[in-house]
């Protein structure tokens, strides 16, 4: 205001902090960067007064209010981003028409001819006289003392925010009775343009203000330093000037009034408005600005018990179209396509769905951004200004007829995203560049309009809920942090915005008790009992309660209901069943099936069942119930049921049916695990998950013991069989993996759940998907299970699976059991400290490759009597890649073990051909390849000479080895004279060659050794000794075989 204001004065930092105080009345850190006071001067920087309602002014009435330095130089910052429901048009119809909109934001006039207030000051002789003169100006001046601003708990003056000069109210004294007769007019006429109804209007002086030539106040917000404080009051006291204009900005509106008065000296100019307007003083260019600043105060208008006006503008038939319109608007967001709303604004019970936390509807509420700024603390009803206040009385108005409920509360706005550091190059700023942000938005303290309480803070969708469209575009936030980057994160920002708000909540399926705190409820309940212990009053408030029962059960109250519906319950249950309380006992249900917890609860629930006499009734409840999934209790229910309300008749065995289908398909374990949780997000079905299928079938074992307990139940039997063997079947084709085996177990042990048409189906699913399921692991036990289930009959004596689908399975699984096998035991290792890889796997890898094999055909011999699939097992373990061409001897080898640990492969004649040619070629061809030797003991290694000798070396060397005597062969040289002849040496298993000597040349040695010469005579005859006995066991074979 043009009075005391306080602003921050800018210091010349590259990073600025400021506290800015908003609609709530907290004071926030505000950091923008890079600024200097020659920034401010040249830009005209804004200075915010805003309100602080919990500090009162000092001593030197000096007000305590800290402000956004940055008002214009930072108005590029934010833009216009803000998400609003554009689809209400027609409401924001009905309130720019309606006589809501009466008032303005400012008002400006003149006092009555020939009325001007009759000024002393105190230290000043004399009275001010019309217009006033330089001199008095002067004198003024001497007595005032410079006007400051505040900046947190200081008080500072700078005279480039603000310079004028001021004195208080205390020295000043008015004394004229037409002006007082001008002043009321003033006030009524301000009553009346700003819209203020039936309040009573006072004004009180605040302070003098003087502007000298030059004289001016940067923008601002003025502050409500007392109670009932809505605006500034300023009067114009005439004085020749020029400039010194009052700028008014509210809303994206802008207006300029001009105060200059000289031309009269018998009228006053005046201007009012609201206190939360920003405002600026020009400069005065010519002669002296003089004026009185009035702090303008109201008391609360009259209203009825639900907070509306009793005088107002609105009319009726406003109301009326008000109302009709909201309703509309939620029924048209909230009716679920085919499930029209009934007539009494309620949805169909079977359509209810929680669609948004907490509440059954898409759009549970509407927020109405108001016009004016409001502090956290003096926010109500008696606080709204002008427009807001005839907005909020048309809404209150209509609320009843609408079926909505209104209170205030404060949107919250939080925004983030990254940007670009502003920074100076060649004398030139460089503006931050921000990226859109993200922008998440809540309603916080929440109140009732006319009650005390605060209800809890929630989040809403502003694209559906919010209006009018553009209500916030212009805001500045509150707070503005922007945090450097730093390692690999980059330039984050962060902004909070505050606005008042009128709350619409669809009070559809909904009652008083919407929106309390579950202490609240009880509270409000036992007040009303007191007041009125009657059966209805009762009724009427338990239905109230229990209408509200889902919206508490889905938000952050839910851990209170248990306790209470304790409270509650005995009242509800001494109730008698009438038409009147069926109602009320529906939702009763619905509540318990939320909240139960059998501790609490089961007595209650029994005692109620036992009492009601309406058998039509209670079975309709029942269904209800026995949907609950809590299959120990229910268990328990039913069996008290059948024992003390045998006249239910035919509804129990429906109930029955009703229990069994609640009854999780699905073990105690992955019920409350981790993993199916996160399963049950992924697939919207967390129970296909468990394969746990004997445990799964223990809850329905006490309801075949309860069926055979009650001849009533008997014919629940055979569909509780079948409905769980259906059950078991899909989960187990679900689940997979060795879910039928389990299911196997089960039907092999007799259990009437499991029936043959399951364990058939399941048999075939599991053997046809065994090639892919097994394809890299390798299990001859599960191998064994395909032929148990094919040779498994059932009552009719059919075996699960055929002797083809069986063969088939196996033999498609065949090729990737010996190729894995095979890249396992047949892949040569490389030595730990050599890169190169022996040319064959080691002995203990062969010896494991072929034990598989022999495994692998003496189960197939026992359980395959057709003996194809051993024939297949021979032919794909030789075309085997990886055995051609590292595993030597293999045929040879598979023969020997054969031979040994299971011959009874051998009586295979297909097998024992294709494995004996096998062994035969690869020995043949190993002899044929072995070298001619020279006889026992003798040193004639001429069958070894170097065929083509290139040198007197080489032809000495072959002398050497022809020599029957000579053992010894010796050659000094040079490398290009040995290494030739060492080369050939080297290359010979029965020739040891070494070069020896302590320096060049050095002396290559050759020695014809025996020994080696005596093994490889060994191996020949051993291969020649293993051709025979093959041919010879070939032979056996045959003869057997005829």
């Amino acid at each position: 205001m043009e009075s005391e204001s306080t602003v921050a004065k800018t210091n010349t930092t590259t990073t600025t902090t400021t506290t800015k105080e908003h609609d709530d009345g907290t004071q926030q850190q505000h950091q923008l960067p890079y600024t200097t006071t020659d920034n401010i001067k040249d830009n005209q920087a804004t200075k915010d007064d805003e309100d602080d309602d919990e500090e009162e002014e000092d001593d030197e009435d000096e007000e305590e209010v800290d402000s956004n330095e940055f008002f214009d130089i930072a108005d590029y910052l934010y833009d216009d981003q803000f998400q609003y429901n554009n689809e209400l048009e027609r409401l924001e119809e009905i309130i720019n028409t309606s006589k809501a909109s009466k008032g303005d934001y400012y008002c400006t006039g003149t006092s009555q001819e020939m009325s001007l207030p009759s000024i002393t000051i105190e230290g000043i002789e004399g009275k001010l006289s019309y217009p006033i003169q330089p001199v008095q100006v002067r004198q003024l001046v001497e007595k005032a003392t410079r006007a400051p601003y505040g900046k947190g708990t200081e008080t500072i003056i700078d005279l480039a925010v603000r310079k004028v000069w001021q004195i208080p109210a205390t020295d000043i004294k008015i004394v004229s009775k037409r002006w007082n007769v001008s002043f009321t007019a003033i006030l009524g006429s301000i009553r009346s343009q700003l819209g203020l109804g039936d309040s009573t209007v006072t004004a009180e002086l605040y302070k003098m203000l003087v502007y000298e030539e030059g004289g001016f106040f940067l923008p601002h917000r003025d502050s409500e330093k007392t109670d009932g404080m809505f605006g500034t009051l300023v009067i114009s006291l005439p004085c020749r000037h020029k400039g010194g204009e009052l700028v008014i900005d509210h809303r994206g509106k802008s207006t300029t009034v001009s105060l200059e008065n000289d031309s009269t000296t018998s009228q006053c100019k005046y201007v009012a408005f609201y206190a939360d307007c920003r405002h600026e003083v020009k400069p005065v260019t010519q002669g002296n600005r003089v004026c009185l600043v009035y702090n303008l105060m109201r008391n609360g208008r009259n209203r009825m018990t639900d907070g509306s006006l009793i005088h107002s503008y609105i009319s009726d038939s406003q109301i009326s179209k008000m109302a009709s319109t909201l309703r509309r608007v939620f029924n048209h967001y909230n009716e679920i396509r085919g499930e029209p709303i009934n007539d009494n604004n309620k949805r169909a019970r079977q359509t209810r769905q929680e669609i948004a936390p907490g509440y059954t509807s898409d759009v549970p509420r509407l927020v109405y951004a108001l016009d004016h700024v409001y502090s956290l603390a003096s926010f109500s009803l008696a606080s709204l200004k002008g427009k807001d206040e005839e907005i909020a009385n048309l809404f209150i108005k209509s609320a009843k007829d609408a079926n909505v409920l209104i209170t205030l509360g404060f949107i919250h706005i939080k925004e983030t995203g990254n940007y670009m550091p502003g920074y100076k190059y060649n004398r030139v700023y460089h503006k931050p560049e921000y990226e859109n942000g993200e922008f998440s938005y809540s309603l916080t303290n929440l109140r009732p309009v006319v009650e005390t309480g605060q209800f809890e803070d929630v989040a809403f969708d502003a694209s559906k809920e919010l209006f009018p469209n553009g209500a916030l575009d212009g805001a500045q936030p509150f707070k503005d942090e922007a945090k450097e980057a730093t390692g690999n994160a980059g330039s984050l920002y962060e902004r909070l915005y505050h606005r008042s708000a009128i709350v619409i909540w669809d009070l559809r399926e909904r009652g008083k008790f919407y929106l309390m705190t579950l202490a609240q409820v009880r509270v409000s309940y036992q007040k009303s009992i007191e007041e009125d212990n009657s059966q209805t009053n009762k009724l009427n408030e338990l239905t109230e309660i229990l209408l509200n029962w889902s919206a508490w059960d889905a938000n952050k109250q839910k851990s209170g209901l248990p306790d209470l519906l304790a409270n509650l319950i005995n009242d509800i249950i001494e109730i008698p069943v009438t038409e009147e309380s069926k109602p009320m006992f529906r939702l009763f249900i619905k509540a318990l099936k939320m909240t139960f917890d059998p501790a609490i609860f089961k007595k209650p629930l029994f005692t109620f069942v036992t009492n009601c006499q309406d058998l039509v009734f209670l079975t309709e409840l029942l269904k209800d119930w026995f949907t609950l999934t809590n299959t120990v209790f229910n268990t328990q229910f039913i069996d008290h049921l059948c024992a003390t309300k045998p006249q239910l008749g035919d509804a129990l065995p429906q109930l029955m049916g009703i229990l069994v289908r609640t009854v999780p398909v699905q073990c105690s374990a992955c019920q409350n695990s981790f993993i199916s949780f996160v399963f049950s997000l992924r697939n919207n079905n967390n129970i296909d998950q468990c394969r746990h299928l004997t445990e799964i079938l223990v809850p329905f074992k006490p309801l075949i013991g309860i069926v055979r307990k009650y001849d009533i139940l008997q014919p629940q039997q055979q569909q509780i069989n079948e409905y769980v063997s259906h059950k078991i079947q899909v989960k187990a084709i679900k689940a997979g993996g060795d879910s039928a085996l389990e299911v196997f177990k089960i039907w092999s042990e007799g259990s009437t759940l499991i029936n043959d048409g399951t364990m058939m189906t399941l048999s075939k699913a599991w053997v046809d998907a065994f090639p892919q399921r097994e394809k890299n692991t390798v299990n001859l036990e599960r191998l064994k299970l395909i032929f148990i289930m094919h040779r498994a009959a059932d009552k009719h004596g059919t075996g699960l699976v055929s002797e083809e689908e069986v063969t088939t399975a196996i033999t498609q699984t065949l090729p990737s059991w010996i190729s894995t096998q095979a890249r396992v035991f047949c892949t040569p290792k490389s030595y730990e400290y050599n890169f190169i890889a022996p040319a064959e796997p080691s002995p203990q890898q062969k010896s494991a490759f072929i034990t598989f094999i022999v495994s692998l055909l003496t189960l197939l011999h026992t359980i395959d009597t057709t003996r194809i699939l051993c024939q297949s097992v021979i032919n794909i373990a030789f075309a085997d890649e990886t055995v051609q061409k590292s595993h030597r001897n293999f045929p040879t080898n598979l023969l020997n073990q054969l031979r040994t640990t299971a011959p009874q492969v051998m009586t295979i004649p297909a097998v024992a051909d294709l494995i004996i040619n096998k062994g035969l070629a690869a020995i043949q061809q190993v002899i044929t390849k072995m070298r001619e030797l020279p006889e026992p003991s003798s040193y004639n290694f001429s069958m070894f000479a170097i065929p083509k000798p290139c040198c007197a070396n080489c032809t000495k060397f072959n002398t050497y080895l022809a020599s029957g005597t000579e053992t010894l062969f010796s050659l000094k040289g040079t490398g290009a004279i040995r290494e030739h002849i060492e080369r050939y040496a080297t290359a010979r298993s029965y020739l040891v060659a070494k070069t020896e000597g302590t320096r060049a040349p050095y002396t290559l040695t050759v020695t014809k050794s025996l020994a080696l010469l005596e093994t490889e005579r060994q191996r020949q005859t051993t291969l020649l000794a293993i051709r025979d006995d093959l041919l010879s066991y070939q032979k056996s074979l045959l003869q057997n075989n005829e």
